[in-house]
């Protein structure tokens, strides 16, 4: 587990934003923010003002190999989107004292939901979380609330890769133009971010590892194909990391303080 509340408060002073980006992988910082009233609502509809303490990130892939917005594997197997209507997404991200909420908003102008067996098959978001920050739970094949994945398809079809742990979850998608939104709940209890023994969930000031990547499902059927084209149209992109497993290379999710809440707030009066 690791606190960095200096870090909020340098990314904010920065840029206040509440975001900041570098050049290397691992290296992107969210900042979420404590909801000060309802918490956001899972049905796959981004309300005005649901997500007002969120900071939208916008991703795109105009430079696929470096985050952030990057394609792994390219350009030797997976090619960058034709543009930002391809495929690209905006994310928020917010939290209470039991839960993290999430909401991906992708722009994608073929959106496919033909669900041949896997969610992953199709147009999908796929949210990482590493709690411990030690790259040694999904990639080792060890998965666990110390580690996970969670996969939803654009028509709500659904995939946890979290080993015996049980993660207490839900999402739904919905329709935007050109492109869906998901949304996701993600207890806090399930997050651990302690490695090895116990379990130590998240709390205010606290860090994890984190990355989302959605699945760009152009030519239906079984993904990544390119039999029924005779060219490779799908592709996947991240948010941060060079590999889609390497725990190391994701980005980070910090749990901002009350007390951060206000710096932003005063910072945002000043300019």
């Amino acid at each position: 587990m690791k606190t960095v509340r200096m870090l909020v408060i340098l990314v904010l002073v920065l840029t206040g934003l509440g975001t900041v980006a570098f050049s290397q992988p691992g290296q992107q910082v969210y900042i979420a923010y404590p909801v000060d009233d309802d918490p956001p609502v899972i049905d796959g509809v981004l309300d005005k003002g649901e997500y007002k303490d969120a900071m939208p990130l916008r991703v795109t892939f105009n430079d696929p190999t470096n985050p952030p917005g990057i394609i792994p594997y390219y350009p030797w197997w997976l090619p960058a989107p034709y543009n930002r209507v391809d495929l690209s997404y905006e994310f928020y991200a917010v939290y209470d004292e039991d839960n993290l909420y999430i909401a991906v908003d992708v722009m994608d102008d073929i959106v496919i939901d033909d669900g041949p067996s896997a969610p992953w098959h199709d147009d999908d978001v796929e949210i990482f979380v590493d709690g411990d920050q030690v790259g040694n739970d999904i990639w080792e094949e060890a998965p666990g609330k110390e580690g996970f994945q969670l996969i939803v398809d654009s028509g709500g079809d659904t995939m946890d890769v979290s080993g015996d742990d049980a993660i207490d979850w839900d999402a739904t998608p919905g329709p935007r133009h050109k492109g869906y939104l998901i949304e996701f709940r993600i207890s806090l209890a399930s997050i651990d971010t302690e490695d090895g023994g116990g379990e130590v969930p998240p709390s205010p000031g606290d860090s994890i590892g984190f990355n989302i990547a959605v699945g760009d499902d152009d030519n239906g059927g079984l993904p990544y194909n390119w039999e029924t084209t005779g060219e490779q149209t799908d592709t996947f992109g991240m948010w941060d990391g060079s590999d889609t497993f390497n725990e190391d290379d994701w980005g980070t999710l910090v749990f901002a303080t009350d007390d951060d809440d206000e710096l932003l707030d005063d910072d945002n009066d000043d300019q």
